[in-house]
C-alpha cells in the first residue's frame, strides 16, 4: 500500500507566531481522518483491529495495533516534522483515531459477504452484477483479475468430465460445492468430503474455490489444531473456505466438526487481548484427502451433515491448471477462465443448492 498525506508541516502546528508547537494527538488525528489514508478506515479496538482502506486494491488491510502504529507513524513522516513521529506522541494519535464517529466500530469486523472486489470493479453476489468500486463495503480478499461477462469455460469444462467422469449429478455436485463457498452458506449446516486418488483433480477444485473468492476470505487448518486452540478458531472469522487438506484421526475431532457445522458459537482468543471471543463462523468448511471419512459419531450428526465425492478418476496427462504461488500469485490455464467459471456458478439459485444437497443421503 502507498501512503499519502495531503497536509505539510504547518497544518500539524498550533500556538502563537513566536512560540509554535506540534498540535494536540487528537487534532493531529482528525487531520489523519481527512487528508490521508485514514480517511475510510475502520477502527475495532475491542478486537484489536484497524482496517486501513487501499484506494489501488480496493480493498481493507487488517492491522494490529503494534503495526498500526507504524503505519501511521510513515503517514506522519509525510509532513517531514519529526516531532510528529515521536512513538508516544503517535500512539496516542492512534488512541484518539479510535474514536471519531463513523471510525470507531464495536464488536467484531464483519465482512460485505455478497461482495468480491476484482481489478476493474467489484462483482454483488446478491444481485448477481458487476458495480463501482465503493468504500463502504468492507472486504478484506482481493480477486486479483478483471470481471468479464465471459461464459466460455473450455479448460474447465474439460476438467470436470475428467473430475465427475461425465455424470451430470457429479457435475452439479461441484457447481453447488462452489456456490456455498461463494454464497459464505456455512448455515446449511453441511460439510464437504472430497477423497481419493492422488491426481483426481481435488487440489485442482480446492485451488479453483480459494480462487473465487480470493485467498484473504479462506484458511488451511486441520481438525486437530481447531480443537486443541482456541487462537486459531479466531482464525475463522470473515473466511469464507475452511480447508482442511490432510489425513488425520478422525475418531479423535468430530466434535470440533459438529460445533463447526451445527451452528454454534464457538469461543476464541486473540494473543494479547484478555478474555475470549464468541466466534460466529459463516465459512464452508471442505475436507480434501486420500481417505475415506471414519467416525466413532453415535448421535449421527456426521453423517446427516457429511457430502462426499469420490474422485479416482486419474488424470493420465497432467495439466498445470491452476495453482497459488507467493511472488506471482494465481497461475495456470483457469486463470483466464475464472469469470466464467464465477459466472457459471452464480448461475444457480439458492433454493436449487439447498434442495440438491439436502436431497444427497452422504456421497456421490
Amino acid at each position: 500500500m502507498e501512503y499519502y498525506l495531503n497536509a505539510s508541516m504547518e497544518d500539524f502546528l498550533e500556538g502563537d507566531k513566536k512560540v509554535r508547537h506540534r498540535c494536540k494527538p487528537r487534532k493531529a488525528a482528525k487531520i489523519l481522518l481527512s487528508k490521508s489514508n485514514l480517511k475510510h478506515s475502520k477502527f475495532f479496538t475491542g478486537f484489536d483491529s484497524y482496517c486501513v482502506y487501499d484506494t489501488k486494491k480496493r480493498v481493507y488491510f487488517e492491522y494490529k495495533k503494534g503495526d498500526f502504529i507504524l503505519i501511521v507513524t510513515q503517514i506522519l513522516d509525510i509532513a517531514e516534522y519529526s516531532s510528529i513521529t515521536e512513538y508516544d506522541y503517535v500512539k496516542k494519535v492512534v488512541d484518539n483515531l479510535g474514536t471519531f464517529k463513523g471510525h470507531a466500530m464495536l464488536g467484531v469486523p464483519r465482512i460485505n459477504p455478497d461482495i468480491l472486489v476484482f481489478n476493474n470493479c467489484i462483482f454483488d453476489l446478491e444481485s448477481k452484477t458487476a458495480k463501482d468500486f465503493d468504500p463502504k463495503y468492507l472486504v478484506f480478499s482481493h480477486v486479483p483479475f478483471d470481471y468479464t461477462e465471459n461464459t466460455e469455460m473450455p479448460c474447465f469444462d474439460e476438467f470436470l468430465d475428467n473430475f465427475c467422469e461425465g455424470h451430470e449429478d457429479r457435475i452439479k455436485f461441484v457447481r453447488c460445492f462452489l456456490y456455498t463457498v461463494l454464497y459464505g452458506l456455512g448455515s446449511m449446516q453441511l460439510f464437504f468430503h472430497f477423497f481419493g486418488l492422488g491426481g483426481s483433480g481435488k487440489s485442482t477444485l480446492a485451488n479453483v474455490a480459494q480462487c473465487l473468492v480470493g485467498k484473504e476470505s479462506c484458511i488451511t487448518t486441520s481438525l486437530k489444531r481447531l480443537s486443541g486452540d482456541q487462537f486459531e478458531i479466531v482464525n475463522l472469522v470473515n473466511k469464507k473456505f475452511i480447508l482442511i487438506a490432510e489425513n488425520e484421526n478422525w475418531s479423535d475431532d468430530t466434535s470440533i466438526l459438529k460445533n463447526i457445522t451445527g451452528g454454534d458459537t464457538l469461543p476464541g482468543r486473540k494473543k494479547h487481548l484478555q478474555g475470549s471471543f464468541e466466534v460466529n463462523i459463516s465459512g464452508v468448511l471442505a475436507i480434501f484427502n486420500n481417505s475415506k471419512f471414519n467416525t466413532r459419531d453415535e448421535s449421527g450428526a456426521i453423517q446427516r451433515r457429511i457430502k462426499q465425492f469420490r474422485a479416482d478418476n486419474q488424470v493420465k496427462v497432467q495439466k498445470d491448471l491452476l495453482r497459488y504461488g507467493t511472488r506471482k500469485g494465481w497461475e495456470g490455464l483457469l486463470v483466464k477462465e475464472i469469470p466464467a467459471i464465477l459466472n457459471w456458478v452464480v448461475g444457480l439459485e439458492r433454493t436449487e443448492v439447498e434442495g440438491f444437497l439436502n436431497n444427497i443421503v452422504t456421497s456421490m
